[in-house]
């Protein structure tokens, strides 16, 4: 459990770090000996589940950083200062807000209703914190005007030494209740070392699992140093269980009558039906069974007949290599392959000599090492496999998380995501037995030729341009949400959004480039698989051409999709 949450924005409008002043109130509060929880990172929706939630839910105080116009982006649904503020209300946490040197400059008034209310609500006064001489001193009143009770308490004795502490144990994870104020949560089978002044208190534990599970000491007198206090939450689950056991059997005997009276109406039923009557059902079941075959038949050699590429005896993947471009037909639903013309190129990017290839200040280290690449012609989707391309051959739709929704983009040309490394192969088998073709995930280098406008590139930072919102949906456009394919400017080979909208899945494991000499392209076994390309919620650097990352084989999100690719 945590005395202090602290909150803050890590870069203002203008792209400043405020970390650096967020942590100097870190440490003066833990110079003060209290427990701060404080995230360097940058977020994800896992790290916020199992890191930020907990930490929100077992603070004692939420201190609020106020920085200059750190609420504008609130508006934003998904903004992650947003969230923690939405959170700790939610979970009625005591929220402090302090502006540092007093450069917050007011509530904005397009804020969601809950922070709006916050702001508006009794008692809630935005302290100034100085931030020069007089700096240790500001914190010190915080603390004694804002931080009262059990914290305050807590710190004056541990500086003094003279404090007193209740051993406690449980036998179960539970939450623990001082004078009806949440204290934190108990870790089964582990000692717990409680400091409380002098006092009669009530002391309530609740089961983490059940919270009816709970034990309740009404007047309880500290001191007491010697004595060990356990409390016996299994007791309290045991006679849960027991009493639902009863109830369950008591439902099952009363059922019990209404059952076997129901089996024996069945079986009378059974035996009245003779057997000229199974004879007539088992002839009109052939029938059926027959008549759904010739149609299934029929229609499957009218789907075939409509498609563009229908195997055969004499059948050559090759022949149709000399094209500059391909149309597949997919029962009603069409798609463009463009062609790559094969070549040499450098992949990756550094930002360490100017005057070496691709050298780019915005790279990342897994860029590094730039190397050659030479790669044989082959083709790729014009778009990324689009909602409609997925119901014609999978039939279905996607049903994680909620599948498509309105929220993240739903329609026939928007890009199908929500689909892992897994799922695609599956697409892909059933898409090569409708067509004939032999389609896979693009290679990482594949991709990034590609995407840099292979024999036709012009050397541009993005995939297509230098300027990002000619080409991508980025977090400076999208409005986070994803858009429909084709809806910003192609590249050299007139592919489109390979920077933005969604990541794509390619068939490289995710691995280092190597330390020296000409890269070959294998697909090495890795812990995860490559993810190129950037999404909507990036920002520009992750969208650039030799941007990388990586996620496990059964990842599903609703920011990933893939593109095709179709060789001899």
């Amino acid at each position: 459990m945590y005395d202090i949450f602290l909150s803050y924005r890590r870069k203002d409008a203008m792209g400043n770090s405020n970390v650096a002043t967020a942590r100097t109130f870190k440490l003066e509060f833990e110079r003060r000996g209290m427990k701060v929880f404080f995230d360097y990172s940058e977020c994800t929706d896992d790290y916020f589940s199992d890191k930020i939630l907990p930490a929100i839910r077992t603070c004692r105080y939420f201190v609020l950083v106020l920085t200059k116009d750190c609420l504008d982006r609130c508006k934003n649904e998904g903004d992650w200062l947003r969230r923690e503020i939405t959170e700790a209300i939610k979970f009625g946490r005591k929220i402090i807000p302090i502006s540092p040197d007093g450069v917050f400059e007011g509530w904005p008034k397009d804020m969601p209703e809950a922070i709006r209310q916050l702001s508006a609500g009794d008692g809630l006064q935005i302290t100034t914190i100085h931030m020069d001489r007089v700096f240790e001193s500001n914190v010190e009143l915080l603390i004694n005007d804002r931080m009262g009770g059990l914290v305050k308490r807590e710190t004056e004795r541990w500086k003094s030494g003279a404090g007193t502490y209740l051993k406690v144990m449980c036998n179960l994870d539970c939450v623990m209740y001082i004078d009806g104020e949440e204290y934190g949560t108990l870790s089964a089978g582990r000692l717990q070392k409680i400091p409380l002044s002098e006092g009669e208190y009530m002391l309530e534990f609740e089961s983490v699992e059940n919270r009816s599970d709970r034990v309740i000491l009404e007047k309880f007198e500290m001191p007491n140093k010697d004595k060990l206090y356990n409390v016996d939450l299994k007791a309290k689950k045991e006679e849960r269980e027991r009493k639902k056991r009863e109830r369950d059997e008591q439902e099952r005997l009363q059922r019990e009558p209404v059952e076997r009276k129901a089996r024996e109406i069945d079986e009378r039923h059974r035996k009245e039906i003779d057997i000229k009557t199974r004879r007539r059902v088992y002839i009109i079941s052939v029938i059926v069974v027959l008549g759904l075959s010739i149609v299934y038949t029929i229609v499957m050699l009218n789907m075939k007949a409509r498609m563009h590429f229908v195997p055969s005896m004499d059948y050559n993947q090759s022949s149709v290599f000399g094209k500059e471009k391909l149309t597949v037909l997919v029962g009603k639903e069409e798609f463009t392959m463009e062609k790559v013309k094969g070549g040499t190129f450098m992949m990756g990017a550094q930002g360490r000599e100017s005057s070496l290839p691709n050298y780019d200040t915005m790279a990342f280290n897994d860029e590094y090492l730039v190397h050659n690449v030479t790669l044989d012609s082959y083709y790729i989707s014009e778009t990324v496999v689009t909602q409609a391309l997925w119901k014609a051959v999978m039939k279905s739709e996607p049903t994680f998380n909620g599948g498509w929704t309105e929220q993240y983009g739903r329609g026939d040309n928007y890009p199908a995501y929500m689909v892992c490394y897994d799922d695609v192969q599956d697409f892909i088998k059933k898409l090569n037995g409708l067509t004939g073709r032999k389609f896979r995930l693009p290679t990482e280098a594949e991709w990034e030729y590609a995407a840099r406008g292979g024999h036709k590139s012009k050397g541009y930072k993005y995939s297509g341009s230098n300027n990002i919102d000619e080409v991508a949906w980025y977090d400076g456009n999208s409005g986070n949400k994803t858009h429909p394919v084709k809806g910003k400017k192609a590249n050299e080979l007139g592919l489109y959004d390979m920077s933005g909208n969604v990541w794509e899945w390619c068939n490289d494991w995710y691995v280092d480039y190597g330390k020296q000499g000409d890269f070959i392209p294998k697909n090495t076994e890795g812990y995860c698989h490559v993810l190129r390309g950037g999404d909507r919620d990036c920002d520009a650097r992750h969208c650039r051409v030799s941007n990388r990352g990586g996620r496990a084989s059964d990842y599903r999100s609703n920011s990933i999709g893939f593109r095709l690719v179709l060789c001899p």
